[in-house]
Parts: structure tokens; sequence; C-alpha cells
């Protein structure tokens, strides 16, 4: 009787919390309903960073956006070849990544993160005629949304997670249920990485060396899978403004299935260039092949 008391009032202090957050929420966007927003970026437009440089300085630009659980790190070859060249540069690394909590990534949506890349190519877009966007596994994807508001000159799509392995895909799917999803969530907060088959580390990479200098989260709060559905729904690849595709990818990936992607590009009529290693696994910036990768990467850009 006494668990049913506690389970019962449990119930009804969460009830009660929903319901006053959204009232609360509601209260405020009735107060704030003179100001216009995007449905996008979920950002009020007079709320909206500011920033002018009067001259474009440089005829092209990258930015990188990088995959799940990593960080900027995941382009370091690719940025010293640009250093090298004087081509500037942006390496995002999204919000929650990178910090020694995960405050920010319990509670970080997909649009949170849209919101940051194309803010961070607007200001690339300001110092260059032309903007290369490079994404990595879920980078890629959140470089594809991104290419639906915005003109890409060259999009390196590296490892793309258009398609994920089915363990992982699995648990997106169950996470974004709307009452079986908050169960997993509260019984299971947190995602805990597990190793691959015939892998060293949690990554998935050949070179263990690399893999072990390699930063990656091997926890993550489970709210954060949700944002791969969140990026799902929005993934329109018949609608990206794109110049050039490029492709780069690994015949060893155990992460995302490569071969469903290609077959989404050519149903959409997108024509690519592909860049396949043999001796790599997903992490393929980073791989044995990195250099190789490196230095198809910068002929890609200059081309």
């Amino acid at each position: 009787m006494t668990w049913i008391c506690l389970a019962l009032v449990t119930i009804l202090i969460i009830i009660f919390e929903i319901v006053f957050r959204y009232r609360l929420v509601a209260f405020n966007k009735k107060y704030l309903r003179n100001f216009s927003y995007s449905t996008v970026t979920e950002r009020y437009d007079a709320a909206a960073p500011r920033y002018f440089f009067p001259e474009k300085n440089y005829d092209k630009a990258v930015l990188f956006l990088h995959g799940f659980s990593t960080s900027a790190q995941d382009f370091e070859f690719f940025c010293n070849k640009l250093k090298q060249k004087g081509i500037p540069y942006n390496a995002v690394t999204l919000t929650g990544y990178g910090l020694t909590n995960f405050r920010f990534l319990r509670v970080v949506r997909f649009k949170d993160w849209l919101r940051e890349a194309l803010d961070a190519y607007d200001q690339l877009a300001m110092h260059a005629e032309k903007v290369h966007v490079v994404g990595s596994s879920f980078g890629a994807l959140l470089a594809a949304v991104l290419a639906k508001y915005r003109q890409v000159d060259k999009f390196i799509a590296v490892s793309p997670a258009f398609f994920l392995a089915k363990k992982v895909h699995f648990i997106i799917k169950v996470i974004n249920f709307p009452v079986l999803g908050t169960i997993f969530k509260i019984l299971l907060p947190y995602y805990v990485k597990t190793k691959l088959p015939n892998r060293s580390n949690l990554l998935d990479m050949l070179d263990p060396e690399m893999a072990d200098e390699t930063f990656n989260f091997a926890v993550v709060p489970t709210n954060v899978l949700a944002t791969f559905d969140q990026a799902y729904k929005m993934l329109d690849l018949q609608k990206i403004r794109v110049n050039s595709f490029y492709m780069f990818s690994a015949t060893q990936d155990q992460v995302v299935k490569i071969d469903q992607a290609r077959q989404l590009l050519k149903k959409c009529g997108i024509k690519y260039k592909e860049f396949i290693y043999t001796n790599s696994a997903h992490s393929v910036l980073r791989d044995f092949e990195r250099d190789q990768v490196a230095d198809e990467f910068l002929r890609a850009i200059e081309e």
C-alpha cells in the first residue's frame, strides 16, 4: 500500500511539474507575442546576434561540424592543411560536447545545434565569397539540414550518418515514443557506449594509438540520442543548395550504412565524388589513412 501511495504521489508531482512548466512557457510566449521568431532556429529575431564585416577578404572559408560525442579535434589534420594555405575556417565544438559536465547535453535539441551552425556559417560568409561545409558522421547530417537554408559551395560529407547501424537506430526509435521514451530515459538516463567488434577503443577506428589520443565521450545523457530523430525529420536532400558534393567513406565502417547513403544520394539525383578508404573505419579523419584523407580533402577544396 505504501509503495502505491508513493507511486501515485510521484506521478502527481510529475504531472504538476509538466503542467506548471507548460503554463510558464505559454505565459512567456504571450508576453513576447509582438516579437517575430524563426521556427527553424526557434529564436526570436530581435535576439539574433549582430555582426558586420565590411569587406570579404577571402575567396573561400570552411565550416567544420563534428560528429556524435566527439569535438572539433576530429578535423585537426584538415585544419593544419588549411592553415598552411592561409584558408580561414571555423571548426565548431557543438554546445554540450567537450565540457566537464552534462548540464547542456541533458536538455540540448537538434535545433540548438542547427542555430549554432547557421550562426557560424553566417559569420564566415561575411568574410568569404564562398563557404564550404564539412560534416563528419552526425555533423554531415547537421550540415545537410544547414544546406537547406544556406548556399554551400562545396559540401563534404565524411562517413555521413544518414543511416545508422541497427543497435543505435533501435534505441533512437524507442526514446522518441511519447510515453515509452520518457520511461526509458527515466530508467536509463545515460547511454554508455560499448566497444565494437575488433576495436581497441570505444571509437570505430583501426589505429589503436590514435584512438587513445582522440577525444570522445564514453557516456552521454540518453536525451542526446533524440537529436538524431529530430535531425532526420528535418533532412531533405532534395532541397539542399549545394554546388559540389563530395563523400569520404571507409570500407570497414561499423557505425553507418554507406551503401544506403549512396542509394539515397542517387534517388535524390545528387551527383557526387566519393573517396573510399580500405584501411580505415568510421573515424576515417584520424585513422591509418588520415594523411591521404587530408591531402584529398585539400585538393577537393582547391579544385
